[in-house]
């Protein structure tokens, strides 16, 4: 996994222009990919809420199992509507706000101020592109996937920014594998960016990139 640097990113002068998408198309991904989070912690709290007060008026008028069992349900709904709380805070807190390409690797900057940053030359480098089509002519959508940490969710990226990865990973000498999900016009194109295998006798391990803009 990359190592994470908590620090304040260089200003976009210095760091170039951004891979992540104008801020308009990254609030509707942001809402659609928070969307099941939210959905999920308001059906949960409402059920939770609603069964649990039931239950605790059904315990007060008539005491039986039932009851505690009505009780115990609603209980569980309102845990799950915590925990769909929490990842949604987690999801916000590590949204990827800014990403990009220098000449010793990529850097993702969060919402929360964190840094990400991975080497072209880190054995453990890894980044994947998912791409599909836009409706009547719109332009392709494409998201990047951070892969050597799990709880960067999808960020969208340009399609120039997916050029300019792909370009960079080429001459750093990446491996990069393209494959299609699905068939029809709209059909998922993926692209998977990866270091290749080490050389025998070298160590594996990774470095953390210099700040030198590309």
């Amino acid at each position: 996994m990359a190592e994470p640097v908590v620090a304040r990113p260089s200003t976009s002068a210095e760091l170039g222009e951004s891979l992540i998408h104008p801020d308009a198309a990254s609030a509707r991904m942001r809402r659609r990919l928070e969307r099941p989070a939210q959905v999920g912690r308001y059906g949960f709290a409402v059920l939770g809420s609603v069964t649990a007060g039931a239950a605790v008026a059904l315990g007060i008028t008539a005491p039986s199992p039932i009851a505690d069992a009505f009780l115990a349900f609603g209980g569980v709904m309102l845990l799950l509507a915590f925990a769909q709380h929490r990842l949604l805070q987690r999801t916000r807190a590590h949204w990827p706000s800014q990403a990009y390409l220098w000449k010793e690797g990529v850097e993702i900057v969060l919402e929360n101020g964190d840094v990400r940053v991975a080497g072209w030359e880190d054995p453990r480098f890894v980044l994947d592109a998912y791409v599909r089509p836009g409706r009547d002519g719109a332009e392709p959508e494409v998201l990047l996937g951070w892969r050597m940490d799990g709880k960067l969710p999808l960020c969208p990226i340009t399609s120039v920014g997916l050029d300019r990865l792909r370009a960079a990973a080429d001459a750093h000498g990446l491996r990069t594998t393209e494959y299609r999900s699905g068939g029809g016009a709209r059909a998922m194109r993926g692209l998977e960016f990866r270091a290749p295998p080490p050389a025998p006798g070298r160590p594996v391990g990774g470095t953390r990139p210099k700040r030198t803009a590309s």
